[in-house]
């Protein structure tokens, strides 16, 4: 475990790569989101993976988990938290502020979601988290959202629908709007520069970062992406690190542009009739069943 990026260098290190992932979820600044019963996606993920509820719902280090869960978000992240929760005997309900055609889950996800009973509220955003008389969530008071953007910085700018307020009533919050790397270990002073999205800052040709000798790829980089683009990441990562411990120049030598095939819908069709090309269905994914 690293608790200070500076240790590494005082243990004799010359460089690090620093390829931490988006571990942590993101709590939204409402009011109630610290009541009991509030959960984070990757917390609670973690536990169902691990085991770690029992047939009482409960889990060895967070709040219980009750009957009717709420996830907030809708993305893919959130629709595994909502088609986890069903395999836990829970009813599940799911809300996110983009419509039903533009939520960022892939579409089959949230088909499939649906089929096994989620419930989704699209358009929504959250007012607040309301507790009963033992602070605990009794609902989630919410207005519809008729259109919203992402400034520059990242900041939401949203229209709401006047007079829309409602309560989705659940016993159970779960965050699921994002996950944001951890970074606790960076000291402020270490010189390793991040952006307005709480990202680390690199060159995108050597992913150096603007302390020397220390190199950043992955999640922590891009934010929440595809692995294969932190494992490509990672490679380049990896070319600059020896460049700079053989004290070479870190930018890489530029490479020839590959050739392209481009080919027109009626080319495809016409290799596809002299078998030249053939169709291939893709594999079905296997899914455990709710029981």
């Amino acid at each position: 475990r690293v608790d200070d990026l500076d240790e590494i260098f005082d243990e004799g290190f010359s460089s690090v790569l620093i390829a931490v992932g988006a571990h942590e979820g993101v709590r939204l600044p409402i009011p109630g989101a610290n009541l009991n019963g509030v959960l984070i996606n990757t917390h609670f993920l973690r536990d169902v993976r691990l085991g770690k509820f029992d047939n009482g719902n409960r889990s060895e280090n967070q709040n219980s988990l009750g009957k009717n869960v709420l996830v907030l978000g809708g993305g893919n992240v959130a629709v595994d938290c909502a088609r986890s929760a069903v395999r836990l005997d829970c009813e599940v309900q799911l809300a996110c502020l983009e419509p039903r055609a533009d939520m960022p889950a892939h579409t089959w996800e949230v088909d499939a979601a649906e089929e096994e009973g989620v419930q989704v509220f699209p358009d929504r955003t959250f007012e607040r988290i309301l507790a009963d008389e033992r602070d605990h969530v009794r609902g989630v008071e919410c207005m519809r959202v008729s259109s919203f953007h992402f400034d520059q910085s990242g900041r939401l700018h949203l229209e709401k629908e006047p007079d829309s307020e409602h309560i989705i009533e659940c016993d159970t919050v779960i965050f699921s709007v994002g996950q944001r790397a951890g970074l606790a270990f960076i000291p402020d002073d270490a010189g390793v520069g991040l952006t307005d999205q709480r990202t680390i800052a690199v060159n995108p040709n050597t992913f150096a970062t603007s302390r020397p000798g220390v190199f950043a790829a992955g999640d922590s980089v891009s934010g929440t992406a595809f692995v294969i683009e932190a494992v490509a990441n990672g490679h380049k990562a990896a070319e600059s690190i020896v460049r700079y411990l053989q004290e070479l120049p870190l930018e890489p030598a530029a490479k020839p542009d590959l050739p392209v095939v481009k080919m027109t819908q009626a080319e495809i069709e016409n290799r596809i009739s002299i078998g030249e090309i053939k169709h291939q269905s893709r594999v079905p994914m296997q899914e455990l069943p709710v029981e």
